[in-house]
């Protein structure tokens, strides 16, 4: 209550136009995962598994029972971070709507984790808590390792809250998708907020080139001053954005936006709109998820539901478009809207307009429906824990989602927490789904909503590869070394079966996972998983080019080949290919020369000398293969075998002119010419 009345007291504030900033980043959660997982902190009545405590002391006085809201700081924390969280307890007589006296007792109780008192004197999973003014108490909640419920009790009447507990979120990929404002003088000194996912320090940001001044850095955002320019008058000039995280470090990473921020002297107010809100109805105890829809909502708003009672509502997640809100209680103190149909109102703390929706929300809709769900998707393995967000629920409950009955955590009046059972059936790496179902066991009442739960199978992720290149044999494709290669990554060891892998679509063999760094989010599987080998034999020809001897004979070179790597669960089928990973380098890589094409012989008579009677006669002939066989015919009947290349001599009986005849022979055949002769 001291909280709604401050951040009342910062509307009026702005209103007389002070200065005065309401910080609406600082007022987020500290982490993205508890804008959605973050539990409703109603007492609803319809709570189906709480198991009375021991009777508690006192509340003072004599009254019937007792309203008790309990609240928790921060709502959803990761495990083993270390972080405490408050838990501050309020009660009030509900007989006469006062607050407890001073003093008063109660009995807080954890399922997980230890609490211990403000005064430092108790600890333990069950402690006395002592009231002050206000009828106000608080604890701290310390070390809780799963989701908890956090219980108040005073004599029979009792209040809870739900602190979630997750493992680290899963790194995202770093984007920006936008700027507010986007506009601002060229003095600088405009306070922006940087939207999208992936944020971590230490960050660096610059505009058009110069060093902003970062103010505050969340996992979907970061606050920025803009820095100084020199603008003429009557011009606008846009800039782009360079945001750097993890900066100068090994995880660096960087993303740009063009034209991000335009720095203007004529400045347009920030004028809000709504154009629609949903769901349209919840409970009077508050707590339901609410969307506004609508355009140009600043960094810096506040939403009131009531426009005439104007209570403000607790702002969960915040973008030019779009505003998620938990409807505040219509009970107590703002009981002006119990059972009432309410507008909303969106206030621009820094423009001072205003934006109104008449007859937006109902209270005390109490008709079964599912508004969000949080997480969409899980392992395929199960034991994932999901919110249901909705209103109009009352326990026993039957939920299905992502086609298949899951468990049920706890239900409350706006919420259902649910687990999911594992493992579902994967094949070719398909991602089962199906639609949302809640059922009320005693009455039959149903709602099936259009969203729906995916079932996301493990995949393998190629890491770091120690060994990028073999030597293989030309003529049989074995390798020749090195022979094995170790493979980092994640997601390689499924239900115990070591993965296939394949170089260029040729398996290898003797493939095992020796060490696995668990990573919390999926059982079994390694962020830091390790993978030995053996390097399989290249199968296909290497490539070629053609090349030039030293001799100056053309000829041809074998090259080098690379080749894809591809890791394949067995489980699922799912993969994960490195493009050209590797390289197989042929052992041989000399220039070849062209084979010489086999022909048939040509006869070919080098010389024919005559000297009186006698004549003289060489042989050149040619052929690929070489010339076997040689024969001359004189022309007088005399017929000589010679060996190939050499000279003959025949002395003729008389003169008179003769045709000598040259027949050659190789492999591929035999040929003839012929020459004449004159014999004076």
């Amino acid at each position: 209550m001291k909280e709604q009345g401050q951040m009342i007291l910062n509307w009026r504030v702005a209103m007389k136009g002070s200065v005065t900033k309401f910080n609406l980043l600082k007022a987020l959660p500290i982490i993205a995962l508890a804008m959605f997982l973050g539990a409703c902190d109603a007492d609803s009545p319809t709570e189906p598994d709480q198991t009375p405590n021991p009777a508690a002391p006192q509340g003072g006085g004599s009254a019937t029972g007792f309203a008790i809201t309990v609240t928790a700081n921060p709502r959803a924390i990761e495990v083993d971070s270390g972080i405490p969280v408050t838990v501050t307890i309020v009660a009030r007589r509900t007989d006469n709507n006062q607050f407890v006296p001073q003093g008063s007792t109660a009995v807080l109780t954890t399922t997980s984790g230890t609490l211990t008192n403000a005064a430092g004197s108790a600890i333990g999973n069950s402690i006395a808590i002592v009231f002050g003014t206000n009828g106000t108490a608080t604890a701290t909640l310390n070390a809780p390792v799963e989701t908890t419920t956090v219980r108040a009790q005073i004599e029979e009447s009792s209040g809870q809250t739900i602190v979630q507990v997750a493992e680290a979120p899963e790194l995202v990929p770093l984007t920006i998708s936008g700027l507010v404002p986007n506009f601002g003088p060229p003095a600088g000194g405009t306070e922006v907020r940087i939207e999208g996912t992936g944020f971590s320090v230490p960050a660096r940001v610059t505009l058009g080139g110069l060093n902003a001044q970062i103010l505050g850095v969340g996992t979907n955002s970061i606050t920025v001053l803009t820095p100084q320019i020199d603008l003429p008058s009557g011009q606008n000039r846009p800039v782009g954005l360079v945001l750097e995280v993890n900066f100068g470090t090994e995880e660096a990473a960087t993303d740009t936006l063009a034209n991000a921020f335009t720095y203007t002297r004529n400045q347009t107010p920030l004028i809000p709109k709504i154009i629609s809100v949903t769901p349209g109805s919840g409970p009077n105890e508050g707590g339901t998820p609410v969307t506004i829809f609508g355009e140009a909502f600043g960094a810096e708003v506040q939403v009131f539901f009531g426009i005439g009672s104007r209570i403000e509502a607790e702002i969960l997640d915040i973008t030019s478009t779009r505003l998620l809100v938990r409807s505040p209680p219509a009970t107590g103190q703002n009981s002006a809207n119990l059972n009432a149909t309410v507008g909303i109102e969106v206030f621009d703390i820094r423009s001072g307009f205003t934006a109104t929706r008449d007859n937006a929300f109902q209270y005390g809709g109490g008709e079964m429906f599912i508004s969000t769900i949080a997480p969409s998707e899980g392992t395929y393995f199960g034991g994932d824990l999901v919110t249901i967000f909705g209103n109009g629920f009352e326990g026993p409950v039957a939920v299905s989602f992502g086609g298949r009955g899951q468990q049920v955590v706890s239900v409350s009046g706006t919420e259902i927490v649910a687990r999911s059972i594992g493992p579902v059936e994967i094949a070719n790496c398909n991602r089962p789904s199906g639609g949302f179902t809640v059922v009320n066991i005693e009455t039959n009442e149903s709602f099936n909503s259009g969203l729906t739960f995916t079932y996301r199978p493990v995949e393998p992720r190629i890491g770091s590869i120690s060994v990028t290149s073999t030597t293989a044999d030309v003529d049989t494709g074995s390798v020749l070394g090195p022979d094995r290669l170790t493979m980092t990554g994640s997601g390689f060891d499924r239900q115990n079966l070591s993965p296939q892998v394949t170089f260029g679509g040729e398996r290898a063999g003797g493939v095992a996972v020796t060490s696995l760094d668990p990573d919390p989010f999926y059982e079994g599987n390694g962020v830091g998983d390790v993978m030995v080998m053996d390097i399989p034999s290249f199968r296909v020809p290497f490539p070629e080019e053609a090349c030039t001897t030293g001799g100056g004979a053309s000829g041809m070179r074998y090259l080098d080949q690379r080749v894809d790597i591809v890791v394949t669960a067995r489980d699922t089928a799912c993969s994960d290919t490195v493009t050209g990973a590797f390289t197989y380098i042929p052992n041989d890589t000399s220039c070849r020369a062209d084979p010489v094409a086999p022909t048939a012989p040509t006869p070919r008579i080098g010389a024919s000398t005559v000297a009186g009677m006698t004549v003289t006669v060489l042989d050149a002939s040619t052929g690929t293969p070489a010339v076997t066989s040689i024969q001359w015919d004189f022309g007088d009947g005399t017929i000589v075998s010679a060996t190939p290349g050499s000279s003959t001599m025949h002395t003729y009986a008389a003169a008179g002119t003769y045709t000598v005849t040259l027949t050659a022979t190789n492999a591929i055949g035999s040929a003839s010419t012929t020459t004449s002769v004159i014999i004076p």
